[in-house]
C-alpha cells in the first residue's frame, strides 16, 4: 500500500480476483461480493457522516490507526447531521497496487489491479451520485 498510510484492522477486499467484486453502486452505498464470496455493502451516508466529524473535529486528515466509527460516535451531535453528498473515502490511485478506504463503521479497504480499475469501477460511478474522494497517496 502507499507510502502515506498503512491501514491497520480492516474489512480488506482485493476487487477482481474471484470472487471479490463490485456489483452495484447505488446512490447510498456500494455493494459488493468479498473475497469468500459473500455479499456485502458499504453505507456511502454513513461514510460521509464520519468524514464531516472528522473535519468538523479538526481530526484531519485522520490517522492512520484511528478508529474513526468510535470518534465519529462521540461527536453525536455532529454525526447525526443529514448528508445526501459528501467525502466518503480516501483513494491511492497512484500507488502501487491502487486502493480506497471508505470511513464506514467497517473501515472498507478495496485494492484493485490497475489506476484504471480503480477509476472505472468505483469512482467514477461514486462520482456520478454526487460523492467525493480524497487523494490519500
Amino acid at each position: 500500500m502507499g507510502a502515506f498510510y498503512n491501514f491497520k484492522n480492516v474489512r480488506f477486499v482485493r476487487i477482481g480476483e474471484s470472487p471479490a467484486k463490485i456489483s452495484e453502486i447505488a446512490p447510498t452505498k456500494v455493494v459488493y461480493i468479498d473475497g469468500a464470496g459473500v455479499q456485502q455493502f458499504v453505507d456511502l451516508e454513513e461514510s460521509a457522516r464520519t468524514c464531516a466529524v472528522l473535519e468538523r473535529t479538526g481530526a484531519w486528515p485522520p490517522p492512520e490507526d484511528m478508529d474513526w466509527t468510535v470518534y465519529a460516535a462521540a461527536h453525536p451531535d455532529l454525526y447525526r447531521l443529514d448528508v445526501q453528498y459528501g467525502l466518503v473515502g480516501m483513494r491511492g490511485a497512484g500507488d502501487e497496487p491502487p486502493w480506497f478506504q471508505f470511513f464506514d463503521r467497517h473501515r472498507t479497504l478495496f485494492e484493485f489491479k490497475d489506476r484504471d480499475t480503480i477509476y472505472a469501477e468505483l469512482i467514477n460511478p461514486m462520482v456520478r451520485h454526487g460523492w467525493q474522494t480524497w487523494d490519500g497517496s
